[in-house]
């Protein structure tokens, strides 16, 4: 059996010699895919006093992220980048009112939830260096109250799950 190995890879090494340098990933890849590649991913990393509100998405849409402060200033991932807008004070204080009224984010409870495998996504939020579990499974008064707000300050900025976009290459 040793021998037969042996002479099998003396006998491939003749036909297709071994690579001297890795080959590169991206060459030959079409331009659709290399672009994907390429871009970085939009990170938001929220200024002191705000809330990060994350939407993971799904298979089959795609997720967001807001970072909002107080005053109502948003800024916020979409499948286009990072842009900017802003939510009147009173959507910004009820998000703000819902937080305090939770306590730490931390001490909520973690509960199981079923979702799809396709269209599940979760909701959470990071505030003061913690991170709620998912309200898309809210299940006491506080989690609802900020799961009902969250997705006020997306609605008023006009950033939603959406379906995710595939392009085909031809």
């Amino acid at each position: 059996m040793d021998m037969f190995a042996i002479v099998l890879g003396a006998a491939l090494a003749q036909v297709a010699p071994l690579p001297t340098q890795a080959p590169n990933p991206n060459e030959g890849t079409p331009p659709a895919i290399e672009s994907l590649v390429k871009r970085p991913v939009a990170h938001l990393t929220p200024g002191p006093g705000a809330v990060l509100i994350v939407d993971s998405g799904s298979t089959n849409a795609a997720g967001f992220t807001i970072a909002l402060d107080p005053s109502g200033s948003a800024s916020f991932t979409t499948g286009a980048g990072i842009r900017h807008g802003h939510v009147e004070i009173a959507t910004a204080r009820q998000l703000f009112a819902a937080l305090k009224k939770a306590g730490a984010l931390s001490a909520l409870p973690v509960r199981p939830c079923m979702k799809s495998a396709s269209f599940g996504s979760s909701l959470t939020l990071e505030y003061r260096g913690a991170r709620s579990p998912d309200l898309a499974c809210a299940a006491n008064a506080a989690e609802r109250a900020l799961s009902s707000a969250a997705s006020a300050v997306a609605g008023a900025l006009g950033v939603r799950s959406g379906p995710r976009k595939v392009h085909l290459l031809q």
